[in-house]
């Protein structure tokens, strides 16, 4: 049995996990990690369901776009749950994806905490200290332009979000409520 993934689905996910982080993070306030990450996690699949849209290749490093451009089987495998990571190129780093999309999208959003979000989501990935220490504030901060970053391509982009889209506004709307 095969587990279905795709972009939309991802975004829903890392949205209910947030909440559900959240909730719990006033009994262990680590948990809060693992929120950041969820929504870090949303947002990457909501850049990337609005990028390909246009052109799947808008999601990849810009090499392996070119590389790749006038070549039809990564396309093909991507949208064609054919998905084989050797014969796949490579998705772009989050801030590159990130300023793909909002470049002159919506200048209300604070580049700086989505970067700050990026930032924090990565040292708990790639956890490589004996001692982290990270103002709660901050954090939080983070995650709610990440949430309003979320908002911005759900409501722009309503037609990719299909019938999910009024999931989609009451999730986010108890995001913000966590926050």
């Amino acid at each position: 049995m095969n587990i279905e993934f795709d972009r939309v689905k991802i975004v829903k996910t890392g949205l209910i996990e947030f909440c559900s982080c959240m909730e719990r993070s006033s009994e262990n306030e680590l948990i809060i990690q693992y929120a950041v990450i969820a929504i870090h996690n949303a947002l990457q699949g909501a850049v990337t369901v609005a990028l390909r849209e246009a052109d799947i290749s808008d999601t990849w490093k810009n090499s392996h776009a070119k590389k790749w451009e006038n070549v039809e089987l990564p396309k093909q495998l991507a949208t064609g749950g054919m998905y084989q990571p050797d014969k796949f190129p490579q998705l772009n780093v989050f801030m590159d994806l990130y300023d793909k999309y909002f470049n002159d999208k919506c200048n209300s959003i604070d580049r700086e905490r989505i970067e700050n979000l990026n930032k924090h989501r990565n040292e708990f990935i790639h956890f490589n200290t004996d001692y982290l220490s990270i103002e709660k504030q901050w954090i939080i901060d983070s995650c709610r332009e990440g949430i309003e970053a979320i908002s911005h391509i759900v409501k722009e982009e309503k037609q990719l979000f299909g019938n999910e889209y009024n999931f989609f506004q009451e999730i986010l709307k108890e995001a913000k409520q966590k926050v």
